[in-house]
């Protein structure tokens, strides 16, 4: 098991400590980031508790999905939108849990050198040179 599983199967069942009658159904919201990890803990939570989760996976488009009504017992989602969920009053104050913290990283095409990333100055000289660059979006949130 990878140490960023370790983390998140922690938090996973500290955030599925609730009150769970055996054999309910829940519904659970996840960033598509989280995919395999969720996926990997999924059966063994189900196992543990004696029910059903149904899961959507998604990106930004999560805190519209549940502002329009989808159901949600357990959401993962960013930072930036959990708190506007819990402003707007679709997320109860004081449950959320942090499951995982997130490093920015860089990655280059297989055979390509690697990039300067050492200072401040060496990472805009890698940017600007580059033929080409992706980012995800949500991070910009």
């Amino acid at each position: 098991m990878r140490p960023r599983q370790l983390v998140l199967r922690v938090a996973v069942f500290l955030v599925f400590g609730i009150s769970t009658a055996v054999g309910a159904e829940l519904h659970a919201l996840t960033s598509a980031a989280l995919t395999e990890s969720y996926n990997e803990l999924a059966p063994e939570f189900e196992h543990n508790i004696q029910s059903k989760v149904t899961t959507g996976f998604g990106g930004d488009d999560l805190p519209k999905r549940i502002a329009n009504g989808e159901p949600a017992d357990l959401v993962i989602v960013w930072r930036v939108h959990l708190d506007q969920l819990v402003r707007d009053g679709f997320v109860v104050k004081g449950s959320e849990v942090d499951v995982v913290h997130s490093k920015i990283g860089v990655a280059v095409r297989a055979g390509s050198p690697k990039p300067d990333i050492s200072s401040v100055d060496a990472l805009r000289r890698t940017l600007l040179n580059a033929r080409s660059i992706a980012y995800s979006a949500t991070l910009l949130s």
